[in-house]
């Protein structure tokens, strides 16, 4: 069940990241509209949730929702 929850988090985590895209894509195209402006910001306020509570499944779940890579990274060029 663990699994099950972990992968689905992440499907929803994944949806959210996507619409956050689609939205910002839209409001940069359209920035004089102002009605547009204001749905596509709550529309990003809601994926921004939905990306949290995702993370937080995933959390709950015992996984690490961050990024991670094999090999540290360097703080400085």
């Amino acid at each position: 069940r663990r699994l099950v929850l972990v992968e689905l988090a992440g499907r929803v985590q994944s949806s959210a990241h996507r619409i956050q895209s689609a939205v910002t894509g839209l409001s940069d195209r359209y920035p004089e509209d102002a009605e547009l402006l204001e749905t596509t910001m709550l529309a990003d306020h809601a994926a921004t949730q939905q990306a949290r509570h995702a993370q937080s499944l995933k959390v709950l779940c015992g996984e690490w929702p961050g990024q991670e890579w094999r090999q540290p990274l360097s703080l400085v060029d």
